[in-house]
This record gives C-alpha cells, sequence and structure tokens, in this order.
C-alpha cells in the first residue's frame, strides 16, 4: 500500500515538472498554453527552431571566450618577459654602485682637502679681482655711455623720451666700479706708507706711475661724481614735469618713479643688512620736496600778480590796470590741470604716497597765499570783485569735493574747514540785550563776546593757515559795506514810516498795513539773493546772522512804538496795521529762514536760530492786539459809561448796557473788516476779559444797594454780553464770563454761608480776587448785618490765605461739585416762583 502511494506521490511530482517545463516553454514562444495544446505540430516546430538558435549562441560564445583567453595568455607572457629583464638591469646597476663606492673610497685617500679649499678661494679672488679690474677699465666707457644717454633722454623728452630705471642700472654699476676703485686706491695708499725708506729710493720709477696711475683714476671718479649728478638734475626734472608728461608720456614718468622705489628699497637693505655701502640717498623725501617745489613754482606767479594789482592801483581814480578777474582766470588755468593730474599723473604713483591728496595740499597752500593777497586788497576792491573772489572759493571747494578729497571739518589732510570756520549761536534768552546793528563789533562778534573771551576760548593758539586771513577780510569788508547798507537802507525806512504815522494802507481785502517792513524784507531777500549766487557757506551765515540782528532791531522798535500813549486819532488803524503787518513780516521771515537754511552748506546748517528772530514778530503782533483792545476799552466814551452810567438808575432799565454794547458794535465792525481773520479771535478774547475786568470795577467802585432789580439786570447783562461776543467768537464759555457769573453768585447770594462758597468758586475762575474786593458788596447787603458781613469777610481772607498754600485741589473740587448741586437748586426754585 505504502508502495502505491509513493508510485503516485512519484507519478504526481513528474507531471507537476512537466506542468511547469510546459509553461516555461511556452512563456519564451510567447503564446498560451492552450494555444500550444491546440496546435501541437506548430509547437514542436517553434521548438525545434529554438534548439537550432540556442546551438548557434552557444558556438558564438565558446568562440570569443577562446579568443579572449589567448589575447590574456600573450600579455602575461610578454610581462613575465620584462620583468625578467628588469632584474638583469637592477643587478647590473647594483654593480656599478659598488663600483661607484670602492673609487670613492680610493679617491678620498689621493686629495688634500684644504688644498682645494685654499685653491677655489684663490680662484674666486681671481676672478673678482679681474672682473672688479675690467670694470675699473670701463669706467670712462659707462660714463660716456651714461652721458649719452642722459643727453638722449633731454632731447627726446617730448617724443618718447628714455627708459630712466636702464639708465640708473648704469649708473649703479658706475658707481659701484668708483667705489671699488676709490677702495683699491686707499689700499694701495695705506701699503706704500707701510714700505720701508730704503726700499722707497730704489723704486723711484714705480712711485712716479703709481701716481699718475692715481692721477688718472681721480680724472674717472669727477667723471662719475659728474655724470651722477646729471643723471639725478634729468631724473627730478622729470618728476617736476609731473604735469605735462602725465598727459603726453607717462611711461617717462613712471620710470622715474620706480627709479626712486628701487633706490628706496636699496636704502631700506642698507640698513636691514647693516653692510658698509654708501649713505642713504633719501630719494622719496627729495620726490616730494621737488613736487612741492613745483606747485610752488606753478602757484607762485598768482600771489605776484595779487601784489602788481596793489602796486598798480591808480588812488586818485580807483583803477586797477591788472584786475582780480584776471588774477582768477589764471586761477582757473592752474586748477584746470587737476583733472590730469588725477587722471594721468597720480596713477603712475604707488598708492602708498598718497600723492594726489599731497598735491593737492600743496596747491591749496599756493591759493591760500593767493586768498591772503587779494585779503590785503580787500578794501580796494569793490562789492563785486569781492564776490567773484568768494564765488570762485565755492567754486574751487566743489571742484575738489568732485574730485573725491575730502574736506570736512573731521579731516586731519585738509586745511580747506579753516575757509569754513563755523560758530555755534549762543541764543540770547528772552529779555536779554543784543548790540545795535550799527555796531561792527556786534556784526564781527555777533554773541557779543569781546577778546578776553576769545582768549579764554583759546582763540589764537595756533598758527593762522594759508587764505584764512585773507576769507576774513573778504568777508568782514564786504558784510561791513552790507551793514551800512541796511543801516541805511533801515534808517529810511523807519523815517518814510514815521511821517505815514496816520496814514496806514488797506490792501484789496480791506486789511490794514504798512509798507516799512515789506520794504525791509525786499532788501533783505535781495542781499541774501546776491550772496547765495557768490556762495552758500560761511559769508552766506554771517548774512543770516546780519539779518537776524536787523529783524530783532526792527521788532524792538515796533515795540517801543506800542508802548506809546499819544498814537493820535488813527491809533487804532495803526495798531492793527501793527498786527497785520508784522504777521505778514513772520510769514515773510520764515519763508527767507527757509531759502537760507536750505541753501547753506550741511556744516553751516543749524549753527543760528533764524525762526527764534521771525517768532519774534508773532510776539510783536500779540503786542499790537493788546494795542488794539486798549484802544477800545480806553475809548473816553466806554471810559465815562463804566465810570458814569453802569450801575446808575439808567443802567436798572437796560440803557448804559445796550449804550455800552453798541459803541463796542461800532469797533468791532471796523476790527473784524481791518484785522487778518487769524488774529481776530484773539482781539475778540481780550476785549472780553477787558470788558468783564471793567463791569466788575465798575461795581465795586458803584456798588448799588443790592436788592431784586440789582440782581436781575446782573443776569441780563451776563447773557447780553455773552450774546453779542457769540458772533465773533465761539468760546461760549470763556472764563471771563465764568468770573462774571461767579461774581454775580457772590451778590446774588442766599445768605452767608452762600456767599462764602461763591467767593471759594469765584477763587477757581480768578485766584487773585482780594477779599477786599468784597467790602462794598456785603456792605450792600441789607440781608446781612455787619457782624456776620465781618465774620463772611474773615472766612473769604482765610479762603484766600489757604489757597496760596493747597497742595492739591480735591478738597476745592469736592466744595464746588457740591455748591454747583446746591446752585442748581437754587436756580430751579426761582424758577418755580
Amino acid at each position: 500500500m505504502a508502495t502505491v502511494e509513493t508510485m503516485a506521490s512519484s507519478q504526481h511530482s513528474s507531471s507537476s515538472s512537466s506542468s511547469l517545463a510546459v509553461k516555461e516553454v511556452v512563456s519564451l514562444l510567447g503564446k498560451t498554453t492552450n494555444d500550444v495544446l491546440s496546435s501541437k505540430d506548430a509547437f514542436l516546430e517553434d521548438l525545434s527552431a529554438l534548439r537550432k538558435d540556442v546551438s548557434a549562441k552557444s558556438e558564438k560564445s565558446t568562440s570569443v571566450l577562446n579568443s579572449l583567453i589567448q589575447t590574456i595568455t600573450e600579455e602575461a607572457r610578454s610581462n613575465i618577459d620584462l620583468v625578467n629583464k628588469v632584474n638583469k638591469r637592477s643587478e647590473a646597476l647594483r654593480g656599478l654602485f659598488r663600483d661607484i663606492e670602492q673609487l670613492c673610497e680610493e679617491s678620498s685617500q689621493l686629495v688634500n682637502r684644504e688644498h682645494v679649499t685654499k685653491l677655489s678661494r684663490a680662484s674666486y679672488n681671481i676672478n673678482k679681482t679681474v672682473q672688479n679690474t675690467e670694470d675699473i677699465i670701463a669706467i670712462p666707457s659707462l660714463a660716456l655711455e651714461a652721458q649719452q644717454f642722459i643727453q638722449e633722454g633731454q632731447e627726446n623728452e617730448d617724443e618718447g623720451g628714455v627708459d630712466l630705471v636702464q639708465g640708473y642700472v648704469g649708473i649703479t654699476q658706475l658707481e659701484g666700479a668708483s667705489l671699488f676703485a676709490r677702495k683699491a686706491v686707499v689700499m694701495q695708499q695705506g701699503a706704500a706708507k707701510g714700505d720701508s725708506s730704503e726700499n722707497r729710493e730704489g723704486d723711484s720709477s714705480d712711485n712716479h706711475e703709481d701716481s699718475r696711475f692715481q692721477d688718472t683714476l681721480s680724472e674717472y671718479f669727477d667723471k662719475v661724481l659728474d655724470t651722477s649728478a646729471k643723471f639725478e638734475t634729468f631724473l627730478w626734472s622729470t618728476i617736476r614735469n609731473f604735469i605735462g608728461l602725465g598727459r603726453t608720456n607717462p611711461d617717462q614718468l613712471l620710470s622715474a618713479v620706480k627709479v626712486v622705489e628701487i633706490q628706496e628699497h636699496r636704502d631700506s637693505h642698507t640698513v636691514d643688512d647693516g653692510a658698509e655701502l654708501k649713505p642713504k640717498k633719501k630719494w622719496k623725501d627729495k620726490c616730494f620736496e621737488e613736487i612741492e617745489q613745483a606747485i610752488e613754482n606753478i602757484t607762485l606767479p598768482l600771489a605776484k600778480l595779487c601784489q602788481m594789482i596793489g602796486e598798480s592801483v591808480d588812488t586818485s581814480r580807483q583803477t586797477q590796470t591788472i584786475s582780480i578777474d584776471e588774477v582768477l582766470e589764471v586761477a582757473n588755468s592752474v586748477a584746470a590741470d587737476f583733472t590730469d593730474i588725477y587722471d594721468y599723473s597720480a596713477p603712475c604713483f604707488p598708492a602708498s604716497y598718497n600723492i594726489f591728496n599731497f598735491m593737492m595740499k600743496a596747491y591749496h597752500k599756493g591759493f591760500g597765499k593767493m586768498i591772503d593777497e587779494i585779503g590785503e586788497l580787500a578794501p580796494l576792491l569793490s562789492n563785486r570783485q569781492v564776490l567773484s573772489v568768494i564765488t570762485w572759493i565755492t567754486q574751487y571747494q566743489g571742484f575738489i569735493e568732485s574730485l573725491g578729497i575730502d574736506i570736512s571739518a573731521e579731516s586731519k589732510e585738509w586745511d580747506y574747514c579753516d575757509l569754513i570756520e563755523v560758530k555755534k549761536e549762543s541764543k540770547v534768552p528772552r529779555g536779554g540785550r543784543r548790540k545795535s546793528i550799527l555796531s561792527l563789533d556786534a556784526f564781527l562778534r555777533p554773541e557779543g563776546g569781546g577778546a578776553e573771551e576769545d582768549k579764554e576760548a583759546g582763540a589764537g593758539e595756533r598758527p593762522e593757515k594759508p587764505g584764512v586771513m585773507g576769507f576774513n577780510n573778504l568777508t568782514q569788508i564786504f558784510m561791513s559795506r552790507m551793514r551800512e547798507y541796511l543801516t541805511s537802507w533801515f534808517a529810511n525806512i523807519i523815517e518814510a514810516e514815521e511821517q505815514q504815522m496816520s496814514k496806514p494802507k488797506e490792501d484789496d481785502h480791506g486789511k490794514l498795513w504798512t509798507p516799512a517792513l515789506i520794504d525791509l524784507f525786499r532788501i533783505l531777500n535781495q542781499q541774501v539773493s546776491i550772496v547765495q549766487k557768490a556762495t552758500t557757506g560761511p559769508m552766506l551765515l554771517e548774512t543770516s546772522r546780519t539779518i537776524i540782528q536787523v529783524m530783532i532791531e526792527f521788532q524792538g522798535i515796533e515795540m517801543e512804538r506800542l508802548g506809546l500813549k499819544d498814537r493820535g486819532e488813527a491809533a487804532l488803524e495803526l495798531a492793527v496795521a501793527a498786527v497785520n503787518t508784522n504777521l505778514k513780516a513772520y510769514e515773510m521771515s520764515l519763508d527767507l529762514a527757509d531759502t537760507i537754511e536750505s541753501s547753506l552748506d550741511e556744516n553751516c546748517r543749524g549753527v543760528v536760530d533764524i525762526e527764534e528772530a521771525c517768532r519774534g514778530f508773532l510776539q510783536v503782533s500779540k503786542l499790537a492786539v493788546d494795542q488794539v483792545v486798549s484802544c477800545i476799552i480806553e475809548d473816553e466814551g466806554i471810559v465815562q459809561m463804566f465810570s458814569r452810567s453802569m450801575f446808575s438808575p439808567s443802567w436798572l432799565t437796560g440803557g448804559a448796557t445796550s449804550v455800552l454794547l453798541a459803541t463796542l458794535e461800532d469797533y468791532m465792525q471796523d476790527v473784524t473788516r481791518w484785522i487778518e481773520k487769524s488774529f481776530l479771535k484773539r482781539v475778540v478774547e481780550s476785549l472780553i476779559t477787558k470788558v468783564v475786568d471793567k463791569w466788575i470795577e465798575a461795581f465795586i467802585a458803584q456798588t448799588p444797594i443790592i436788592q431784586k432789580d440789582v440782581t436781575d439786570q446782573i443776569v441780563r447783562d451776563c447773557l447780553q454780553l455773552r450774546d453779542f461776543f457769540a458772533d465773533y467768537s465761539r468760546d461760549s464759555n470763556h472764563k471771563a464770563f465764568q468770573l462774571m457769573e461767579s461774581f454775580s453768585d457772590i451778590v446774588d447770594a442766599e445768605d452767608a454761608d452762600s456767599f462764602v462758597i461763591s467767593y471759594r468758586l469765584l477763587l477757581e475762575v480768578r485766584d487773585d480776587f482780594a477779599p477786599s474786593n468784597l467790602e462794598k458788596v456785603l456792605s450792600a447787603r441789607e440781608d446781612i448785618n455787619k457782624k456776620e458781613a465781618a465774620n463772611v469777610l474773615s472766612q473769604c481772607e482765610e479762603i484766600f490765605s489757604s489757597r496760596k498754600n493747597l497742595l492739591s485741589g480735591h478738597s476745592i473740587k469736592a466744595v464746588s461739585t457740591a455748591y454747583r448741586f446746591f446752585k442748581h437748586s437754587k436756580s430751579n426754585s426761582k424758577q418755580k416762583q
């Protein structure tokens, strides 16, 4: 049974393997099992073709593999042969090395090393002596070649010149040979001195030959010195011609600078090595000296031209044969070289030289001397000529800045900042005094400082630099003339306004004004424009200082006029005109300040506070507002009204108040038409305060017996005044109205306690309202006897005194709140009655 199962299992396994094989073949043929089973014949044919294909591929692979094996075998045989040859050659090389070692051992026993060293030294010395002898013999020819080189360079300088480095090498060789020959001569002379006396007589002919040889060498040495001097002269002439060569032949200038650098290198090695060579030549320092001297020669004629101007002035005609314009034209031609120097000459020098800045500093020194010379002539120059010079300085500085040179105050390399020396304006405290603009000292020292102050501040401790004195002279002359001009106009304007005091003008809108300040600012703007075209630096700054002082002095005169009591019939018109004119002057002064501040150089901005002086015109306008109100309130009719009609029987009927308001209405109509709208509110507010103050003063002076008709009229006065001024002001709760109502509450207080509380409330509005003002009010109260009145007055005095020392307003506020509730209740009670 088991055998049967095993056979069945074997048959099943065999059939399973067959099945897998069929599937694999079917997949290779790219067909399905059903297709194969459906066409067995076709399947057998495909299987036969597959066997042939596999057989062909197998034969091909076998052939390729055989070929590859044969190739690798041949390469291996070749490598084996090569290794055998290398082994043979290595053995031969080892044998040669053994032979060399054996020979070296044998030769070391034959040679004396000490003899070889001496022989080597002797050979070197002989060769060196022969070489030096040849150099000495060549001295004349080398000197001749060097001189021809220099002559050729001088002749062909404009056509390309020569390579100075090559010439320098020749000169160096020549000097070296000369130095050796000199040492040889010295050594020979020393040896000659050591000879014995008996040998000298026998060798007289030899001594003669030696003397002649030394004379010949002396001639050679002189030629060498002469040639070296000529080369140095040619070298420095090349350096001095840095402008021309920079344009036409920068290669020659570059070669000259290379020579300087090479010599500097030789000098440094002389120090480093400690060798006993020639002294250091310091050609780099000499190069800077030559450049500085060349620039001085270029700028020196400018100062001489200025001196010639002073010498050529015809004092009788005030004419000059040489003009400043001609000098400045020459200066411009000199400055025109800066661009070529920057573009062509400076690049030929090493960056470490900072040569362009050095050159510009030297030029600046020359131009500074020119400015100093012109400054000496300042009194002889016209304003146009002075401005021409200032304009040139400004353009010169701008040109230097455009080349990238720092001329700021922080730069230590440049002196330009001395031409732009700016002092901070010390502010004058309010109420402080300034010197009159008529004083030249006030202009020269705007802060009011004297010589002692300058000394304390350290003025004069450093030496004056070129150009500073001349620039200051020019500035002072021009500014003094400007001040004289402004002073003259100032006096004319004041005189003209004095003559027109009764005739203020009306503009197209009916606003009053006077022309004085308008004319003043026209002149100030004109002067600023003139200076502004020439410079935006120190002179414009000094101009702004002058303008500030002119404005301050004019403001002072305006204030003095407003303080005058007797202004005539046109007092109100003049006061209104002063408000408008100074308001317009404030606007014009701000425009002028903006123009100046925006035009000033950056380092001059913010030095003076022009706007502070401008605000002075607003102060004058505010003072003029007080003058307008005074003209109204001091009107004779209004004065009579308060002193006689108010609080009289006619007042109880409302007649006096109506007349007062009618008079005020006439004034307000005129003022509203004449004054600028922006200041009308100030006039109204000030007038409210004055009218209320006058009303309270009149009541205290003419206190009527306080009865119901009096208190009712007081209330009507308050309402009428509020309504009247409401047409001109939106501030219905003006502090003066609060004061009037608080005073009315005191007059109408129901009892003594209410009186005290009302006074406490009044002090919140007017804290300087003394209790003494209440004595007549208390006396006019029939319902309060003298004892109560004295008690109330004592309480009011205590409140007035304690209020001054009160640290917190909390308690007052609490009382105020309580009383307002009490007042509201009282008002409701009256309405019910």
